[in-house]
């Protein structure tokens, strides 16, 4: 039981998960990524985050039929649909946009 002694600071902390909230380690990192015909398509293996640190964007990468090309393709977060299943999709993205699309450039290591 948390000792009644030390004062808890206001806004620093979180009591737990509430509606509205999603996990990163759960849901977002190594999620599979499938396309509208029910196929995984890659994997997420990053977040981009604005210098606020709001999530902007994922980085995907080899998985499903981006493992041919190996390339890692950065997405708007916006881009993503999560499924009333869990399973996360883009319709847009499709074999041949993956292949029009230039890799993710990393200006910071």
């Amino acid at each position: 039981t948390p000792s009644a002694q030390a004062p808890i600071p206001r806004g620093v902390f979180f009591r737990g998960q509430v509606d509205g909230q999603i996990l990163s380690s759960d849901n977002l990192i190594g999620a599979k990524i499938y396309g509208s015909d029910g196929k995984i398509i890659a994997d997420i293996e990053q977040l981009i985050l604005t210098t606020d640190l709001r999530v902007e964007g994922v980085i995907i990468g080899p998985g499903g039929f981006l493992g041919a090309g190996e390339k890692r393709i950065g997405l708007r977060f916006s881009a993503l649909r999560f499924g009333p299943d869990g399973k996360v999709t883009v319709p847009e993205l499709t074999k041949e946009v993956v292949a029009a699309l230039a890799a993710y450039e990393r200006k910071t290591p």
